[in-house]
């Protein structure tokens, strides 16, 4: 089954620039301490430049996750935890929407 074969629109953008998908889901671990990580999610294919969205979430709501800035390849995300939790590891989801 192709596109043709849809009867909806699966992700609308700007007329006439195609659109590209990426996702995925990594594993996380804060080392002992600290209430702050930064997790770098590799994009399989780059985007033509910085201007993609990319939306993040974690398997535990006591987590918290923000994109912190991207490039073409990669994007960087910050996760932080309460200070004192022992909840230390967890995973964390993205997808990414863009310009080719």
């Amino acid at each position: 089954m192709d596109l043709a074969h849809l009867n909806f629109t699966p992700v609308q953008g700007i007329t006439d620039r195609p659109l590209m998908q990426q996702f995925g889901i990594l594993p996380f671990v804060f080392p002992e301490g600290e209430s702050m990580i930064d997790i770098t999610v590799p994009l399989q294919t780059p985007y033509m430049d910085h201007s993609y969205v990319m939306v993040v979430s974690c398997s535990d709501p006591i987590f918290h996750a923000g994109v912190r800035s991207c490039n073409e390849l990669q994007g960087i995300v910050g996760i932080t935890r309460p200070e004192g939790s022992n909840c230390a590891a967890g995973y964390l989801s993205w997808i990414a929407i863009g310009g080719q």
